[in-house]
């Protein structure tokens, strides 16, 4: 395109920009045309906002108006706006039918959106296809059409002028003024020339200048300002984009002033807004077979950038180049999106953006400049990619619902923004992620641009960048595969992260996708052992593709095998796998590894290798699939096994466990295959040992790098490296990876030290033999030394220097400067010791060069990890530990989790228990509703008997009346338990019932299991504890489910689903049952009926089961997100961490947003590279330490035999890789651990060559000469009660096969009497070793499966006790499987390779097991039997041919010289205490002998059952009867409780037990003596008292007359008080309350009663009886005033009651009050009587117009107070009146004359209100007598009011107090002048001025809300001056009304 092209183009648009601008803000009315719609104009709401967009509107087009409200329009016409709220609710044809121009009965907000036909011009209306467009502002119309006329504007005003609350209904006069001014002047202009009617036009100035704030018309019409809009679209249409076509403009243009001037003279349309036909220019080649048509704005207005924005479709898009200067909210998101892509590995960051995206692209953009735009999308990218790696899409689903919005900037981004190939990638980027959530994107993107942009910038995409743009065009469809023209492209299209689906899939359509891929590619994949990888992108293939065979591959095999129709016994699965079929979900479960449910599944019938302990071990990676209930024919078979694969599943084993016959297994499934899972279907679990969540994490990062690889997310040290398998990099390796600076990292790579430890000086202290002060500079080779004077020594005789091996310090110096420093050593050589060591100076110099990333330790198991931070502790205090139990109680406290659990210090801590309760609630749902689930199914009669419908309960209740003869009916359980009597289910509930139970229990015991053991397979995330005190408070919460019958929601009031239609639904299913055969259909139907019932209950159940699921699942991700937040924000202030190898690549993620600049690595022999690489490569790594061990056999576990060896070569470990690639390494030599006796047996058999896994290091293992162990510890080598270091016991079975049931229930297994013996065996032989004389007998018994583990744990814990009286060392024997005891040892290792109950083991763990013994190492087991690795078996081959192989093992006595031969359990009973079966004949501590046979450890723990004979007390005559150990134990005898008789010095005889009667002289002789008193009373003490005076009273009781009258009892000697209450009474008459013998007063005002006197309003006096002349005036209490229509008074007793205005109830048939309800009435009484019925059906006694009273015949004993009489004494056509407040009754003549009598005689005078005579309640309502009682209740007024208003006067001193705070509050100045004045409001209530006295302000007086106070310092009108209060003469600012000046 030209740029003459481009000017005509722009200047087209901005043609129809402005003519839609226009006239746009013309309202006019059109007969023909019939729509209403508002125009999208900018609004503003002041004059203040039209200046920044007035400078741009040259540039954009746009009108800048006030923000005006229409006035009403006429009933006629329609409001200009719509409400598309209730669009949903008319049809297109009634919408058509409403158009008219009267709009008749239709109301305005039933209009919804309007489509503009092209072709016609004519508008019809449509209805929103989506939410979103509900959403969307609405086109703007084109009223250009519409008359300027005024008779003709639907809003025609002629009456009022134009205000700023007018709508813009015409442009009006235009007035010129100069643009040359201040802009203030301008504005204020233009505000009062709008009020007249006139706008105001700037005068167009033709000098040439700089534009600055304003464009000239050349300016405004240039190609660099164009103007165009979004309009609008909807996401579902999907309509392939085109290319815009030019027009040509039209040279007749005018100013936008000059136009506007025109319409005052009547034209409609201006000049140059008129429509032009133009010649189209011709197309533009566009690659890709994309073109756009021209775009024709069709009437749409274009919105400012800061108005809301109307969007379209892309084809018609038009963008605003020019926006305003950047606002404060664009600068603060510039800020946060660079600080969230400098930060984008860190994933708060991330989640925070995710957060924002709805509120950005919905509220804030507009506000956005290009920049910032740009570098959204640039944050999106990151958050994209991001979310596709973890699988989620929350962000894709909140730009969906923004999808119009995001559009227009996307295509404004490519057509103003992007120059660049980086701005262009980033579009792509975000589009091509996008296909993730919405496949189909690429029909609805702006392909056009996208085209246009690359056309630009592919001559500036370097190779890469090229690479990336064809993949992404490619993947968006811009270009097809198959297109030989088309761009190349080296996307291999690798398989997806494998999904369940995929997995079964795969086996289903007969897939073998590795296979496919090499044969596709024409390539094998296989991992390199010695060359270097050319890139990361064919690294992470290779991997990828070779850990995913691995992963999926052996589950499989497994599929395969079963469908391939063999009997499941005879399967052969493959290595680590496990089957379990007929498996049924029962309920849910929490766990500690994420706060996301588990399922708990009920496990099938045992199967061959059914070992469930070791199948579901934590972390393993479990695939199920539902099971199909129909047989598997030929013709349908795929169909439905790709139905099975559609609800296939796959998770993570977290659990399993037994009790009696059920077995239970917990798995965490994937949350994306959650709402898969049914709860009725039986599965088939396979489970394969690979730890599913590192693995999928590593696939997921392999895959993303492959396919987006990004360079800076990489470490530039460590990754180049890492391929070269060298830390000197060649000239080709520099080049590809540094090749953009290859000259300066050729200097680089010439040295090898880490940065961080150049010219950093470290404490090496930790190393030497001394401790003390020595520095070391590892960069300059720099070390502590020998001093001078040692020099002419030689070197072994020289004293140490450090306390390590000379090798050991060259792996530190070679750790310390290289990058990649990898350190080989056999077992025991020391290599965890170092790396302790390494961490302790690494980390120091970590410190020292102030980088604050932290030091990252990995092992493979938690054992190893321990022993490490265990030891850096002491020196770095400042670690934590990632993972479950540690056996190291110092670690306890440094567990991530433990300083991870929530705190009220927290930030995020109310939030946290927010989302705990949450879960808390979710969690005990979930329980009822399962047991809800199981009622159900299991046809409960109390569930369902709730499921009777009411018309089918009645005839069942009939039914069951008639058959029983019974005349009431049942209760519902028993009516169902008789009609459902031949339902299966129904009989056997009970017994289903118990199973639950037994089943609840289990999943306590799989619970207890999971806290205990939890975290060693997955990383955990919540303390147990914590997790315990969750369990607890759900179970002292539970949720109990709705009612069926009275509930609106149901399974729960919080429910979605409707119980209304619950209940519909249970009635359609009874209405299969015809009425009449309700209670007498058969068995048959009545099961159906019930099944039928069962599954619609259980229906709902399920889906609410989902519902909560789903809530459960979303609730944990909040939660666990927290917690990860606070664990990284911990991991920043420590400076070491420590994780295993697994755990840190499932949490890959964030590992790598703490920034880990230096990783040592443990155990790096057994970890795959992949696994390693996968967060060891962080961008800021720069220093990597393998440990490793150097045999052939430690290579990393693999499930996939296939990918072990050659040729795939997966189990090639980094660590093996760096070796055999030639690189440079260090070895450890010296061995630490094992004595020669055991090293030597280890060295040989290792060093026989597997041709399977050829030697890493051909040197033997470190022993002899080199050994350090050797005479280490002499007394712990010597070789107690054994004849052999090392030995093989084949053990012989001789037990049973049959079941022991006492271990079978206790370990939850069927194990057989063999089984049991073989651990007995191991036991016996363990607790043998520890009761020897070693030092420290430390036992460890290492087993292969977990099953012989807990067998033996238990044969430890039932009978050792009960074998031998020295089991002190049992508690030190260690029990463990070997993959869980790594890093640790002991002086002697037992290792039981049985397999019992159908267990297995198929890791090769030999070499690891071989060389966890100090002094002496045992295996025992049965070669031939055991279902072990087969190197188990050549490893017996090979003890058998060095003679150290046999089934008798040889002991011996150390004691007494005898030897023994020991094959079964029962040989050891010779030796039960660790010696021989000779007596021990030593004497005790306590003097006897021995009774026990040889024995080497202390008496103390013998129990000796000899007869005590210690020493007795000196008077004590009986021997102890105690046993000796019984003595022996309390270290004293009992004391003796022999009953004797002793003589006290007093003559007394005294018995009791012996050992209370050892000192006679200090016993208290309790003889009871008779003593005279002075008094001459006797009293009885005891004889020890006799002599003490102050025991010697007397306590005699005698009775006293007072003078008071009253009579009192008193002790002798003791003064008499009278204490009855005083009978005497006070002044006023009240008797007085006081104690009699207390002096006090009888005056009244010491009176305490309540005052008699009652108030005119009816209650008491409150002061009380003491003060007679003041009585309450102000009452407080609630008014009991009612009016005559029983309204209350709301007011306080003291007021005035409040006066009913409402018109007199008092009617009747005869006269009628016409006065308000307050006043007296104006009618006399009805005499008439009453014409009604009462309720009894006698005629009514009582008047007309009256309250009817009791029935005198009914109720005859009612009696009238006046005239003595009953009602049934009354005359019969005498008339009774009832008191409507208190319901007496009285005779109506007596009650008259009680009136008269009262108010005639004066017997009324007292001011007080009318009362029954009979009760003496007040009387409001009686209406025959309103006349006397409203005039006592106007009067009781008059006077309340009377009395407050005296209240209210004040005194003369309480007036001069006032006036003296006021003048004092208001005194200012130097001089101490008063200035305050009083004023009166309108009513006369005072108030003050203060400070100046002239008021400023207005308010409302408190007591009457009128207006007081004023402005300018003059009151307002209705006040005056109030000098008279004060004695003021004026007020201090002349002028105030009422005053003279």
């Amino acid at each position: 395109m030209t740029g003459n092209e481009k000017a005509l183009h722009y200047t087209e648009e901005t043609k129809q920009l402005l003519k839609n601008t226009l006239t746009a803000s013309q309202y006019s009315r059109s007969k023909e045309k019939r729509q209403y719609t508002v125009p999208t104009q900018p609004v503003f709401e002041s004059m203040d906002d039209i200046k920044p967009a007035a400078r741009g509107v040259a540039t954009r087009g746009v009108t800048a108006i006030l923000k005006r409200q229409p006035p009403p329009p006429p009933p006629a016409t329609p409001p200009t706006n719509t409400n598309v709220a209730k669009a949903s609710s008319i049809t297109p044809q009634q919408t058509k039918s409403t158009t008219d121009n009267n709009m008749t009965g239709v109301h305005w907000t039933e209009v919804v959106t309007w489509d503009i036909t092209p072709e016609t011009n004519d508008y019809t209306p449509t209805l929103p296809k989506s939410p979103v467009n509900q959403q969307q502002p609405q086109h703007a119309t084109d009223f250009s059409s519409y008359s300027n006329s005024s008779e003709n504007s639907p809003y025609n005003n002629t009456t009022k002028p134009r205000t700023r609350n007018n709508t813009f209904d015409t442009v009006g006069l235009v007035k010129v003024t100069a643009s040359v001014g201040k802009f203030e002047d301008i504005k204020s202009e233009a505000m009062n020339s709008w009020d007249e009617g006139v706008d105001v036009r700037l005068d167009n100035n033709d000098t040439k200048k700089k534009p600055k704030e304003w464009l000239s018309q050349s300016a405004f019409f240039s190609d660099k300002y164009s103007a165009t809009s979004p309009p609008s679209v909807s996401p579902d249409k999907n309509v392939s984009p085109d290319w815009l076509q030019e027009t040509t403009a039209n040279p007749n243009r005018k100013t936008y002033a000059e136009a506007a001037h025109q319409l005052k003279s009547g034209r409609k349309t201006p000049e140059w807004a008129t429509e032009e036909t133009t010649p189209q220019t011709p197309q533009m080649a566009i690659p890709y077979g994309y073109s756009q048509q021209a775009w024709s704005p069709q009437g749409a207005a274009i919105p400012h950038p800061l108005a809301p924005m109307v969007m379209m479709h892309p084809p018609y898009m038009q963008i605003p180049p020019m926006l305003p200067p950047p606002s404060q909210r664009d600068d603060e998101y510039y800020h946060y999106l660079y600080k969230t892509i400098r930060d984008k590995d860190n994933i708060s960051s991330l989640t925070s953006l995710q957060k924002r995206i709805t509120k950005i692209f919905q509220r804030y953009i507009n506000e956005f400049s290009p920049r910032t735009v740009a570098i959204l999308f640039e944050a999106m990218v990151h958050l994209l990619e991001h979310e596709v790696s973890t699988n989620q899409l929350e962000t894709a689903r909140r730009i969906r619902e923004a999808w119009q919005s995001f559009i227009f900037y996307v295509t404004r981004h490519l057509r103003i923004y992007a120059k660049s190939p980086e701005d262009l990638l980033s579009v792509l980027r975000i589009c091509t992620l996008f296909q993730k959530y919405s496949p189909k994107i690429h029909k609805e993107l702006p392909m056009g641009d996208i085209a246009r942009v690359y056309e630009i910038v592919k001559d500036m995409c370097t190779p890469e960048s090229l690479r990336k743009c064809n993949k992404y065009l490619r993947s968006l469809k811009a270009i097809p595969d198959t297109d030989p023209t088309s761009w190349p492209d080296t996307d291999d299209q690798l398989p997806s992260v494998p999904s369940a689906e995929d997995i079964m899939a795969e086996v289903v359509n007969k897939t073998n996708v590795l296979a496919d891929y090499e044969t596709k590619k024409e390539i094998h994949i296989d991992n390199k052992v010695h060359n270097p990888w050319p890139d990361v992108i064919q690294y992470a293939r290779v991997h990828f593709m070779l850990l995913r065979e691995e992963l999926l591959k052996p589950i499989q095999n497994t599929i395969e095998a079963l469908f391939s129709g063999k009997e499941v016994q005879t399967i052969e699965l493959p290595h680590d796998c496990a089957m379990f079929e007929h498996t049924l979900p029962k309920s849910t479960t929490m766990i500690v590894t994420s706060s996301e449910p588990a399922v708990i599944f009920q496990l099938g019938p045992v199967l061959h290798h059914d070992d469930i302990m070791e199948s579901f071990e934590e972390g393993s990676f479990v695939f199920m699939f539902p099971e199909s209930q129909t047989t598997l024919n030929p013709s349908d078979q795929h169909q439905i096994l790709m139905n099975m694969t559609k609800r296939s599943m796959m998770g993570r084993a977290i659990r399993a466990s037994s009790y009696d016959k059920t077995r239970l297994a917990s798995i965490h499934i994937q949350k994306e295959d959650m709402n898969r899972l049914d709860w009725s279907a039986n599965y088939t679990i396979i489970t394969c040992r690979t730890n599913g969540a590192s693995s999928l994490s590593v696939l997921s990062w392999l895959r993303k790098e492959y396919v987006d690889f990004k360079k800076e997310r990489f470490s530039s040290v460590l990754t180049p490296r890492v391929l070269a398998a060298h830390n000197t990099l060649s000239p080709s390796q520099l080049k590809a990876w540094y090749a953009e600076n290859v000259e300066e990292e050729k200097t680089n790579n010439q040295v090898t030290v880490p940065f961080y430890l150049m010219g950093t000086e470290v404490d090496v202290s930790c190393l030497m033999v001394n401790r003390g002060n020595y520095k070391a500079r590892p960069a300059e080779n720099i070390w502590p030394r020998h001093g001078t004077h040692f020099e002419s020594m030689a070197h072994s005789k020289r004293p140490p220097l450090y306390s390590i091996s000379p090798s050991q310090l060259s792996a530190v110096k070679f750790a310390l400067t290289h990058r990649i420093a990898v350190i080989s050593g056999a077992p025991g050589t020391g290599k965890t010791f170092i790396a302790a060591k390494l961490a302790q100076l690494m980390s120091q110099a970590l410190n020292a060069g102030q980088f604050h990333q932290p030091l990252l330790i990995v092992s493979k198991t938690q054992s190893s990890l321990d022993t490490i931070l265990s030891q850096v502790m002491t020196a770095i205090p400042d670690i934590i530990r990632f993972g479950g139990e540690t056996w190291d109680d110092a670690l306890v406290e440094k567990q991530a989790i433990r300083l991870a659990a929530p705190s009220v210090s927290d930030t995020n801590y109310h939030q946290h228990q927010q989302l705990e309760r949450q879960l808390s609630k979710n969690q005990a749902k979930l329980n009822a509703l399962f047991i809800a689930r199981f009622q159900a199914s299991e046809h409960d009669p109390a569930v369902m008997c709730t499921a009777i419908s009411p018309e089918y309960l009645k005839l069942l209740q009939h039914g069951y009346m008639n058959e029983n003869n019974q005349a009431y009916a049942p209760n519902y359980v028993v009516l169902w338990n008789k009609w459902a009597a031949n339902d299966k289910k129904t009989i056997n509930y009970p017994r289903a019932k118990s199973e639950y139970k037994d089943f609840e229990y289990a999943q306590w015991v799989l619970e207890t299991c999971h806290l205990k053991k939890a975290g060693r397979g997955m990383m955990p995330l919540l303390d147990t504890n914590y997790m315990q005190t969750r369990f607890t408070g759900v179970a002292n919460n539970p949720v109990t489910i709705s009612s069926i019958v009275d509930s609106t929601h149901w399974p729960f009031e919080s429910s979605t689903l409707s119980s209304k239609e619950l209940r519909s639904k249970l009635s359609k299913v009874w209405q299969r049952l015809s009425k009449d055969e309700a209670w007498t259909c058969s068995d048959s139907k009545r099961t159906q009926i019930i099944e039928a019932l069962s599954q619609v209950l259980v229906t709902y159940i399920d889906y609410e089961i989902q519902e909560i699921l789903q809530d459960q699942i979303k609730t944990a991700k909040a939660y666990d997100e927290n917690l990860v937040q606070k664990l990284t924000f911990l991991c920043r202030f420590n400076r070491v961490i420590g994780i295993t190898a697994d755990f840190a690549a499932a949490h890959r993620d964030w590992i790598l947003t703490l920034w880990p600049r230096a990783i040592i690595v443990d155990e790096a022999s057994e970890i795959l590279e992949s696994t390693l690489a996968s967060f060891v490569l962080g961008a800021r790594a720069e220093h990597l330490v393998l440990l490793g061990n150097s045999d052939n056999l430690s290579r990393p576990h693999l499930s996939n035999v296939d990918m072990s060896g050659n040729p795939r070569n997966l189990d090639v470990s980094l660590f093996e890789r760096w070796k055999k690639s030639g690189s440079e390494m260090v070895l450890l030599e010296e061995q630490w651990r094992m004595c020669s006796g055991v090293a030597d047996v280890i060295d040989q058999f290792n060093s026989l060559k597997d041709e399977s896994a050829p030697l890493l290091i051909t040197a033997p293992v470190a022993s002899c000469s080199e050994n350090r162990v050797d005479r280490s510890k002499p007394q712990e080598e010597i070789m107690y009660g054994i004849t052999q270091r090392a030995f093989y016991l084949e053990y012989q079975v001789s037990g049973s096969s049959k079941q022991n049931d006492k271990y079978s229930k206790l370990c939850k297994m069927q194990l057989t009497m063999a089984e049991v013996d073989e651990a007995r065996f191991i036991a016996f032989f363990a607790v043998y070793l520890s009761q020897q004389k070693h030092p420290k007998p430390y036992v460890t018994i290492l087993t292969v499966c977990l099953v012989q583990k807990y067998l033996i744990r238990a044969i430890l814990r039932e009978e050792v006790p009960e074998r031998t009286a020295f089991r002190s060392n049992v508690a030190k024997i260690s029990i463990d499987t070997v993959e869980q005891n790594g890093g640790r040892q002991d002086s002697f290792a037992i290792i039981s390779t049985a397999t019992p109950a159908n267990s297995f083991s198929s890791m090769n763990n030999v070499s690891f097991a071989l060389t966890r013994a100090r002094y002496g190492l045992f295996v025992i087991g049965k070669p031939e039997r055991d279902d072990v690795h087969e190197r188990w078996k050549d490893f017996a081959k090979y003890m058998k041919s060095r003679e150290l192989y046999g089934t008798h093992l040889q002991l011996s006595c150390y004691e007494h010289g005898d030897t023994f031969n020991v094959g079964r359990w029962q040989d050891f009973d010779l030796m039960r205490n660790g010696g021989c079966s000779k007596p021990c004949e030593k004497l005790m501590n306590d003097g006897h002998r021995c009774p026990e046979v040889c024995h080497f450890l202390s008496h103390d723990q013998v129990v000796c059952h000899e007869a005590c004979n210690r020493l007795r007390p000196s008077l004590c005559p009986h021997e102890c009867k105690k046993k000796c150990f019984e003595c022996s134990a309390n270290g004293s005898c009992p004391p003796c409780e022999e009953i004797t008789t002793v003589t006290l010095g007093c003559g007394h005889m005294v018995t009791d037990a012996c050992h209370l009667l050892q000192r006679p002289d200090e016993l208290e002789c309790q003889v009871d003596v008779n003593i005279k008193l002075d008094c001459g009373h006797e009293i009885n003490v005891p004889c020890f008292k006799s002599k003490d005076p102050k025991y010697l009273v007397c306590q005699t009781i005698s009775q006293i007359d007072l003078e008071c009258g009253h009579t009192v009892d008193i002790k002798c000697g003791k003064s008499a008080v009278c204490t009855e209450i005083c009978n005497q009474f006070y002044d006023c008459g009240h008797p007085c309350r006081e104690i009699c013998g207390i002096e006090h007063s009888h005056d009244r005002k010491e009176c305490t009663a309540t005052c008699p006197k009652r108030l005119i309003c009816g209650h008491g006096c409150a002061n009380g009886c003491a003060n007679p002349d003041k009585h309450t005036e102000h009452c407080i209490e609630p008014c009991n005033y009612i009016c005559s229509h029983g309204y209350k008074c709301s007011r306080e007793c003291w007021r005035d009651c409040i006066k009913c205005v409402s018109a007199c109830p008092w009617t009747c048939s005869h006269y009628r009050c016409t006065k308000k309800c307050f006043e007296v009435c104006d009618r006399p009484p009805c005499n008439k009587a009453c014409r009604s019925n009462l309720q009894c059906g006698h005629k009514c006694s009582g008047l007309c117009g009256e309250s009817c009273p009791p029935c005198s015949t009914c109720y005859g004993d009612l009696k009238c107070s006046i005239s003595l009489r009953t009602l049934s004494e009354f005359e019969s056509n005498e008339k009774v009146y009832v008191l409507p407040e208190c319901g007496c009754v009285f005779s109506v003549e007596s009650l008259d004359m009680y009136f008269l009598n009262q108010s005639k005689n004066g017997e009324h005078t007292a001011v007080r209100l009318w009362g029954c005579p009979t009760c003496q309640k007040t009387i409001y309502r009686a209406h025959r007598y309103n006349k006397f009682i409203k005039t006592e209740i106007n009067l009781v007024n008059t006077i309340k009011l009377q009395i407050e208003k005296k209240r209210q006067e004040l005194t003369l001193h309480e007036k001069s107090e006032i006036i003296n705070a006021m003048n004092d509050e208001t005194k200012q100045g130097p001089h101490n002048l008063v200035g305050g004045r009083w004023f009166v409001c309108n009513n006369q209530h005072p108030y003050f001025v203060g400070d100046c006295g002239g008021a400023t302000e207005i308010s409302k007086c408190p007591e009457c809300d009128c207006p007081i106070g004023g402005t300018q310092h003059r009151v307002v009108e209705s006040n005056r001056f109030y000098g008279e209060f004060d004695g003021s003469l004026s007020p201090a600012w002349p002028g105030q009304p009422g005053t003279q000046n």
